[in-house]
Formats: C-alpha cells, sequence, structure tokens
C-alpha cells in the first residue's frame, strides 16, 4: 500500500500498514523537499490523498503545529495568543505557561508580528500544551529555535501524554 498526495507526483510513503499506538512518540526524518510536512498535511487531513488512505482511531483529536505558524495572528500580543486558546486562563497561569518557554516580563505584551521565527514558533508550541488533544503532530518545531530555546519544549513535550508524531 502507498500513501500520495496531490502535491507530489511520486509516493510519500510505502508501507502496508504504518500504525501508531496510543502514548507513542515517532519521528520522520527525510531530506528537505522529501514531502514530510505534505505527508503530515495529508494525515491531519489539510491534504487529500490521491492513493491509500488516512484512519485515525474514533478518539484521537489531532493538534498539529505548523512549520509557518499559521493559525497566529500577527496583531495579537504573545499573551492575547495564550487568552485566545484559553479564554478564561488566570494571568498568573498563563505567565508561568509562558515562563516556560522564555518569556518573561512584559515580553508576555509583545506583539506576535514583531517576534522573531523562534519566539513564535515559542508561541505556538505554548499554546499547543493548553489544548485537548491526544495526539501531536510537530512539523520541525525546533526550526526556529537556538539551542537554549530548543530546552523549554522538550521537558514540555516530555510531560506530554499523548501521541506525538514529530518531523524533522
Amino acid at each position: 500500500h502507498a500513501l500520495a498526495a496531490p502535491q507530489h507526483a511520486t509516493v510519500l510513503i510505502k508501507c502496508p500498514n504504518l500504525e501508531m499506538g496510543r502514548g507513542q512518540r515517532v519521528a520522520l526524518m527525510g531530506p528537505n523537499g522529501s514531502g514530510k510536512t505534505t505527508l503530515l498535511r495529508t494525515i491531519v487531513g489539510d491534504h487529500p490523498a490521491v492513493r491509500g488512505q488516512v484512519r485515525l482511531g474514533h478518539k484521537v483529536a489531532i493538534n498539529y503545529y505548523a512549520q509557518a505558524h499559521e493559525g497566529l495572528q500577527m496583531d495579537a500580543t504573545v499573551f492575547d495568543e495564550i487568552r485566545r486558546i484559553k479564554p478564561l486562563i488566570k494571568e498568573t497561569e498563563a505567565r508561568t505557561l509562558l515562563g516556560r518557554f522564555l518569556f518573561s516580563g512584559d515580553d508576555v505584551f509583545k506583539r506576535v508580528g514583531d517576534l522573531s521565527g523562534g519566539e513564535r514558533s515559542r508561541v505556538a508550541l505554548a499554546q499547543l500544551t493548553l489544548m485537548a488533544g491526544n495526539l501531536l503532530v510537530l512539523d520541525e518545531p525546533t526550526h526556529h529555535l537556538d539551542i537554549n530555546a530548543r530546552e523549554a519544549p522538550e521537558v514540555v513535550l516530555n510531560e506530554y501524554n499523548g501521541s506525538i508524531l514529530f518531523v524533522s
């Protein structure tokens, strides 16, 4: 069996059955341009499969981290982006969470559009920790992060109880 998407003339993956169980962490690695992002977008339902199929368990709820941070609102503040996901979050709880992702003091009131790529990555990862899904699909989550900033998401992801599909 093979899985292919319209953007690729070639097959994205060949295997009779690719299954991921509850609580598993799977890393998919390959060279740039090999179709990893297209595969993830097909799995999460953003792209239709033109060959093969994706079947999710009936209680699977996906939280998707897009490499380009398309879900972030550029005019919002870092704090607003956390409140957008969890509107009733207490300020102290939001600041504690953001502190784990290296935002402190007035940094939480910076406009997302003014942040670096690494800072936007940290905002998007912080948002994911507030969502109720049980499968994290992460597309190059450390791409824009410097060495020091990579440790914060690692700690939080190690505490995550659900499954993780990670592309690098």
